[in-house]
């Protein structure tokens, strides 16, 4: 869907190579992260045509739009979380909460 307005693709099991590269092209990058890294309940439901959805309780979007650090190994990353505006996240703590959702992300090209 995200295709139709805008160029872009999803990719999961991504690292933060991937992100910071998409960063250095200037192409901000939408990733799914857990509200809180002590968040890892699982939920799941099912749509109409039967597929099964997973998720997280208290899974949250916010997009990267820039790091602090080599591009191998960032410090951390610049966000716009819309829940409390721009911010800056440490590289651990967001691997950790990228984790918990297959470090799933949407590229926009």
């Amino acid at each position: 869907l995200s295709g139709k307005w805008w160029p872009s693709s999803f990719k999961e099991q991504s690292n933060l190579y991937d992100i910071t590269q998409e960063i250095i092209l200037g192409h901000p990058v939408l990733v799914w992260v857990s509200a809180d890294k002590n968040l890892t309940q699982k939920i799941s439901w099912k749509t109409i045509e039967g597929k099964t959805i997973k998720a997280l309780d208290g899974e949250h979007v916010v997009v990267i739009h820039g790091f602090e650090g080599c591009p191998s190994t960032p410090f951390g990353l610049y966000a716009m979380d819309p829940d409390i505006g721009f911010v800056y996240i440490d590289s651990a703590e967001f691997v950790g909460r990228w984790n918990s959702l297959s470090r799933s992300m949407v590229l926009f090209l």
